[in-house]
């Protein structure tokens, strides 16, 4: 049976702020590629003034429960939490800011908690997987969302499907990311149109996306980036 979740003013936002001048980005250039799906996934104009009302009411259709964890498997994976089973619904309830590791496949999901102790999804979990799962299978080259923190601010992160590697850096809501291939500089913009292939073997790849790993790895970009994602041995 199908179900109508309303998507509250969280997700809303958080989709909002990917097209807000804000960020560095402007209406014609950034997210041509958001702003198509978007267009699909508001019922609303995202630039239009209604969009921009703090309570305006989005529907989506669903046929299960949203989950917050296991987003790439299947219905029904065996799961395994700190060496204990459980049933799939779990992956409805859990929060994934109580897990230290996850791995996924299609018949099982294996996590391990920070303290082996597990915590279930607030709210703000649960607009933010809704937000996740809308791009999780996303093929763009290069793009960003929004999600929210538990005190109502904003983190982006940014994705790269490059390669046969599909990479993510978490950055504060403005912060740019830079994208490296082989020592040659990509902004994300430039980045959105690089239609990079699978090569074997994979080429490496680094990721810096907090301050500490930033001013330890990319001092030179330190000041004007949040986080860098970098390629490098790529066989061409």
């Amino acid at each position: 049976m199908k179900k109508t979740l309303k998507i509250s003013a969280v997700t809303l936002a958080g989709l909002l702020l990917a097209v807000s001048p804000q960020n560095g980005f402007s209406k014609s250039t950034v997210n041509a590629n958001f702003q198509k799906s978007a267009g699909k996934f508001l019922s609303v104009n995202p630039f239009s003034l209604e969009a921009r009302g703090i309570y305006t009411t989005v529907q989506k259709q669903l046929t299960d429960t949203v989950r917050t964890v296991g987003l790439v498997s299947g219905p029904n994976p065996k799961v395994t939490i700190d060496g204990k089973s459980y049933s799939a619904d779990i992956l409805t309830r859990i929060s994934p800011n109580c897990i230290a590791s996850e791995m996924d496949s299609s018949d099982e999901v294996t996590i391990t908690t920070k303290e082996h102790k597990i915590e279930y999804a607030t709210p703000t979990d649960i607009e933010n997987a809704k937000i996740i799962i809308h791009w999780e299978n996303s093929t763009y080259p290069c793009f960003r969302y929004y999600l929210a923190h538990e005190d109502g601010s904003h983190y982006a992160v940014v994705r790269v499907n490059m390669y046969g590697w599909g990479l993510e850096a978490k950055v504060p809501a403005y912060s740019k990311v830079l994208i490296i291939i082989d020592g040659k500089k990509y902004s994300e913009e430039e980045a959105q149109v690089l239609h990079l292939a699978e090569t074997d073997p994979k080429p490496t790849f680094k990721i810096a996306d907090t301050a500490e790993d930033m001013t330890r790895l990319y001092p030179q970009f330190a000041k004007e980036y949040g986080g860098v994602i970098e390629f490098t041995n790529v066989k061409n």
